[in-house]
């Protein structure tokens, strides 16, 4: 039924709109706990992005698949009763990339916490601690209007 529904998606749309479709249907996989079609979802999105002319655009993308993906290997981490390392590293993977693909736009501050996660993890508490250091680093500096919620810029404590 989805894969039906896509199908007739993708005839007329923008790469765009389906890039967002799939990072959308990551999201929900997520939710379920359906790790490996969030994966799937978040890849297309991710391969669609790589067609995308505009480099600007397209790395921006990228980013936002990557970081999502880091996000659902970190979820699946976590939902296991044994310690999968290896999941840890797929998640540091690919939030390095989303960091490298962003940061000649300004590295967003979720992608700190993010990264000092993943190595703190993996045991590398020195660069978690550094890690830790700049996101406070920055959240200094952009001061109380800026919020960790993807779009706001308020700074309003309901959001945080």
């Amino acid at each position: 039924m989805i894969n039906r529904s896509l199908g007739l998606f993708e005839e007329g749309n923008t790469s765009e709109a389906l890039i967002w479709l799939f990072l959308k249907l990551g999201q929900a996989y997520t939710q379920i706990k359906a790790w490996d079609d969030a994966i799937a979802s978040l890849e297309k999105g991710l391969s669609i992005a790589e067609s995308i002319e505009d480099e600007r655009i397209g790395n921006e993308l990228k980013a936002i698949a990557k970081q999502a993906m880091g996000k659902v290997y970190l979820e699946k981490y976590e939902s296991l009763p044994e310690r999968n390392d290896e999941l840890v590293r797929k998640a540091l993977f690919c939030t390095d990339a989303a960091f490298h693909l962003q940061k000649s736009k300004g590295v967003t501050l979720a992608l700190f916490l993010d990264l000092a996660q993943e190595y703190y993890l993996l045991g590398d508490s020195e660069k978690a601690h550094a890690l830790l250091k700049r996101y406070l680093d920055e959240s200094v500096r952009l001061g109380a209007s800026y919020c960790l919620r993807e779009g706001c810029n308020h700074g309003e404590m309901s959001c945080l």
